[in-house]
């Protein structure tokens, strides 16, 4: 499936454990995961999730400093034509023949994304989903052995800016302290390569 129309509004950050407002929210889920991240630069975030589904995700900026993430492409392998399409707006154009040569399984598209130019990691992600209304809250603790970083990063949703903004007012933050992943993701890679201390939640 790809080209999915519509979005939500996005807000994160890191946090030092599980917050306590979420103790009055209803827990959804749980589970555990690898994915391999491809840090294809600001606007889009590329995951290959579980081992065995492509995520493309466009990002977006709001005019009052919300993010708005929308769903380009979630699809297992092998990837159709439409899915190959988001692949090549959002990969390097020197890598473009390649990957689209590699879309029928999972392992020969990581072999055909494993430059040495293109940050990308695996992480395992422990997660935990909360509800509350019309927001959803995403808990999840993360581990990048390659990089020796961890964190548990926060993610709420919301399919409207005044849900998300209101919760905001009551946890006293601000659009300006939003967090993405893909940027926690960034920042380790640039400590792992300048053999930096790793920054934890």
């Amino acid at each position: 499936m790809a080209m999915r129309d519509g979005g939500s509004y996005q807000f994160g950050l890191l946090v030092p454990g599980t917050p306590a407002f979420l103790s009055t929210w209803r827990r959804t889920g749980e589970w555990s995961v690898w994915d391999r991240h491809y840090l294809v630069g600001p606007g889009h975030a590329l995951t290959i999730s579980g081992g065995r589904r492509l995520e493309v995700i466009r990002r977006r900026m709001t005019a009052g400093g919300l993010r708005v993430e929308s769903e380009l492409a979630n699809s297992t392998f092998p990837l159709d034509w439409m899915v190959a399409t988001v692949l090549a707006q959002v990969l390097p154009r020197r890598i473009h023949a390649a990957a689209a040569g590699a879309r029928g399984e999972v392992q020969a598209l990581v072999d055909a994304l494993a430059v040495d130019w293109l940050a990308q990691a695996s992480v395992h992600k422990h997660t935990r989903t909360f509800v509350k209304g019309r927001v959803t809250a995403t808990l999840t603790r993360l581990d990048v052995p390659d990089w020796r970083a961890r964190g548990i990063h926060l993610d709420l949703a919301a399919p409207d800016a005044g849900a998300l903004l209101a919760l905001l007012g009551e946890c006293r933050l601000s659009p300006r302290d939003d967090l993405p992943l893909d940027a926690w993701l960034a920042d380790a890679h640039r400590r792992a390569s300048r053999g930096a201390a790793p920054r934890a939640a």
